[in-house]
């Protein structure tokens, strides 16, 4: 009778254990695991492997790529409740590069700045991935983290050397399944979360991305209270300045970002104001920046939107060649037809408040006393965005409707 037990049991682990590798990707299915980064930083310039100081062309890198970052949140703006983290974009794109020949990588360099050959990218992308994802592991709860990935299809043969690459510099999970697979969607929630990425079986390539980020901020809010009926809160705030808007920045405590909430002036409005913002625009606020003059502001505690997929404004942007079947991806695999679908955005909304940012609605303190001695209210529509701290490059961008 034990052994009879025996057996049942071991057949039960078995079955569990094979049910659960079915709804996850095997490790034949991983290719990015075949590939171990190179240690050398003065190739790499990997922030957690060592590199003190970023390549020479990261001034360049950060000016191109900052224009690009407007201009696709000009394109993905619809006039409704927007999110988008365009720097997800600059690293896909980065990557993709590396990927695609001729038409296909040439438009990519002309959209990120023409200035930037591929070494350049890789290296400044590679700095700047790594730095925002190793400052920002203060502890397993409050977190910054830039994470991407490339899904092909299961009859894509992949070069060796842009698996090297990708590891090199990037880091991206690079899966080669069947996409028309009985638990294909089932892995793709099991490595992403569920609802972020949809699978398209009938393609042959997509590619995700995503910005997360769980963190208090360093200043502590003056008090709690209410704008418009909602919660909110005053604190003492750094002020910024351009001729169109005006604005206060704060900062987290332990990952590399500031947040800057920008009010558009009254006769502009957030509408017209996000779809003229570029970085000329951005980067005058930044330079209105007055650090010896620190205003009360009121804000509301608010959810921002989740964000979506690319392909449109990506296109728009003047990557025409890089969604059709004329784009040619030779330098990812021998395999001859690979196209990209689409580029999905999986950021998820976040929730601000008085005490931070997080992926999840917080309980916060609630108080029905109206806030009261402010310089500058948040009481009409206005832009958030989170920014490197080092480049002040945005990875997320926000229109608020109070």
């Amino acid at each position: 009778m034990r052994k009879t037990i025996t057996v049942l049991a071991a057949g039960l682990a078995l079955c569990l254990t094979a049910c659960s590798a079915a709804n996850e990707f095997s490790g034949g299915e991983r290719l990015s695991d075949s590939a171990k980064r190179t240690s050398d930083v003065t190739v790499t310039y990997n922030y957690t492997d060592g590199a003190e100081e970023p390549p020479k062309a990261y001034n360049s890198y950060t000016a191109s790529v900052a224009n690009f970052a407007f201009k696709l949140t000009r394109a993905a703006y619809d006039g409704g409740d927007f999110a988008i983290a365009p720097m997800n974009s600059v690293l896909q794109l980065s990557l993709l590069a590396d990927s695609a020949k001729d038409d296909a990588r040439e438009e990519i360099f002309l959209t990120l700045g023409n200035e930037l050959d591929i070494a350049s990218l890789n290296a400044c992308s590679s700095y700047f991935k790594s730095r925002v994802n190793a400052v920002g592991k203060a502890d397993d709860n409050l977190t910054a983290k830039l994470s991407g990935a490339l899904l092909l299809n299961d009859k894509t043969d992949v070069r060796k050397a842009f698996l090297q690459t990708n590891a090199d510099y990037f880091a991206d999970d690079i899966f080669r399944f069947d996409f028309t697979g009985e638990h294909a969607q089932e892995k793709i929630d099991g490595a992403f979360g569920k609802d972020r990425l949809t699978l398209d079986k009938n393609a042959s390539m997509l590619s995700y991305s995503a910005f997360s980020v769980s963190d208090n901020w360093l200043e502590e809010p003056e008090a709690l209270g209410t704008l418009n009926g909602k919660s909110a809160y005053l604190g003492q705030y750094m002020p910024v300045s351009s001729e169109k808007a005006q604005g206060v920045v704060r900062y987290t405590a332990n990952t590399p970002l500031k947040a800057l909430y920008i009010l558009p002036n009254e006769e502009i409005g957030l509408h017209d104001y996000l779809k003229t913002l570029d970085s000329a625009e951005y980067f005058k606020l930044i330079e209105g920046l007055d650090v010896t003059k620190p205003v009360k502001a009121a804000i509301p505690c608010f959810e921002t939107a989740a964000a979506g997929k690319l392909k449109e404004p990506l296109t728009k942007t003047g990557l025409y060649t890089l969604f059709t079947d004329k784009a040619d991806f030779g330098n990812m695999a021998h395999t001859k037809g690979l196209q990209l679908s689409d580029m999905t955005d999986g950021t998820d909304a976040l929730y601000v408040n008085a005490l931070g940012v997080y992926p999840e609605q917080p309980e916060a303190d609630k108080t029905n006393k109206p806030l009261e001695g402010a310089d500058i209210v948040f009481d009409k529509p206005f832009l958030f965005i989170l920014a490197d701290n080092e480049t002040h490059l945005p990875l997320y961008i926000a229109a608020i409707n109070p």
